[in-house]
């Protein structure tokens, strides 16, 4: 089977890796050059690095990560803030973006073919089915199986069904590295601002495993270089862990990411989503490279055993990963929206009442949902009682997070269109 696949980044090269070269033909098309390429990710990510070596992922990982060290989180006003460490052994390590990105490239080489500057303008639709993709100057590539990994592109946005990304449903992120001179600061720590001056977003300003000023300033929907400029100097006057920041503006990159669950609908007739492409994150939390990775591993396994580019065969895939990886995604996604949605005063509220604890802080920052122990559940009721409009909040959330699990788990085993279609319209209305 000639397989194409659509973007070199962390998704396209695991699955181009793990894809048998002896059965089929692999070419990976990347639109930047390699230099282009390696300048864009020059961090570090907070990765469940036990989850990938249970996948498998061990050997593309390097062999020992920074320490960790404190965490803050601060709600939007700066006045309140959560500080948890994350003690080891942990599951949650920093990893360098590039030395990953170079270990599978390494890995990809093995089994397929890697093209730099080549860009799809657009996928190749003949009869219903997709055959390939379109080059800006007209030529076409065929293959039996096209695979998107490029991401939030517009690229499958002309494929039928499913749901694509609304402007709500992405983030705009400015990030850049800078130079630091740290002053008797502990190293590695994180302040996190929930809605920085109550802008619909997240924020980051910390010191990297490189000693470098990692700065992270987002926002649903669109933004301009200037906006994330002029919030820079305000978030680090309010909500920066040290006294003289001297970190100056500028040099960002951007990037955009999806900020919502797995598409309905990531499957076609010779074609699959994986990645962001599929949305397949937890909002704001990193998430995405651990569940691209599962969802390379899931769609290689399925290539592997002969399965075929017709969207029977390739709802299997769909199905898997819904299953296996995306299980615990829908009560995070929830929890997250939420906190981005709630009237600023009554988010001011849950920290000033100390509602979400250091426990809780640590949960949300490694992306995974509140506890509901019942001690836990005790504590929050007790801790609610004083706060009505909060309190209905909070268990409105609960209750449509558990709603929308259970959809997003009752996804049908065989592809049925009318069944499907009933399905997608349940957990939309789930995640409402």
């Amino acid at each position: 089977m000639h397989i194409l696949i659509l973007g070199g980044g962390i998704a396209g090269l695991a699955l181009a890796g793990l894809i048998d070269g002896t059965k089929h033909r692999v070419v990976v098309l990347e639109q930047d050059s390699p230099e282009e390429f390696a300048k864009k990710w020059n961090w570090y990510d907070n990765l469940n690095v036990a989850e990938l070596r249970r996948l498998g992922y061990g050997g593309v990982l390097p062999d020992s990560f920074p320490e960790q060290g404190k965490r803050t989180i601060a709600s939007l006003s700066g006045k309140f803030k959560l500080r948890f460490r994350i003690e080891r052994p942990l599951s949650y390590e920093q990893v360098s973006r590039q030395s990953l990105l170079a270990n599978l490239r390494e890995k990809a080489r093995e089994n397929a073919n890697l093209r730099y500057d080549t860009q799809a303008e657009a996928l190749l639709i003949e009869s219903g089915r997709v055959a390939g993709i379109i080059l800006p100057d007209g030529r076409e590539i065929r293959a039996d199986l096209t695979i998107d990994c490029t991401g939030v592109s517009e690229i499958s946005k002309p494929l039928p069904g499913g749901s694509f990304l609304a402007e709500e449903d992405t983030m705009t992120v400015f990030r850049g590295i800078f130079p630091h001179e740290k002053k008797d600061t502990p190293p590695t720590m994180d302040c996190v601002a929930v809605r920085p001056l109550g802008t619909k977003g997240v924020s980051r300003y910390s010191l990297d495993a490189a000693d470098k000023a990692d700065i992270f300033i987002s926002r649903v929907g669109l933004a301009e270089a200037n906006w994330a400029e002029g919030l820079l100097s305000n978030l680090l006057k309010q909500q920066s862990a040290w006294d003289e920041p001297d970190v100056p503006a500028g040099n960002w990159g951007e990037y955009k990411v999806p900020v919502r669950c797995p598409l309905t609908q990531m499957v076609f007739d010779g074609c699959a989503l994986l990645g962001d492409s599929a949305c397949m994150t937890s909002p704001f939390m990193g998430t995405g490279i651990v569940n691209a990775l599962h969802g390379a591993k899931i769609l290689a396994e399925l290539i592997n055993d002969g399965g075929g580019a017709d969207m029977e065969s390739l709802w299997k895939y769909q199905v898997r990963y819904y299953r296996e990886a995306a299980k615990n995604t829908w009560r995070t996604d929830i929890m997250k929206r939420w906190l981005l949605k709630i009237p600023d005063e009554l988010l001011e509220r849950v920290f000033s009442s100390r509602i979400v604890s250091q426990q809780d802080a640590e949960r949300i920052y490694t992306g995974r949902f509140f506890s509901l122990t019942p001690p836990d559940l005790l504590r929050r009721g007790l801790q609610l009682l004083p706060h009505p409009k909060l309190m209905i909040s909070v268990l409105s959330m609960f209750s449509h997070a558990i709603w929308a699990e259970e959809c997003g788990r009752s996804i049908p085993e065989e592809y049925n269109e009318k069944r499907v279609a009933a399905w997608q319209q349940r957990l939309a209305r789930a995640m409402e």
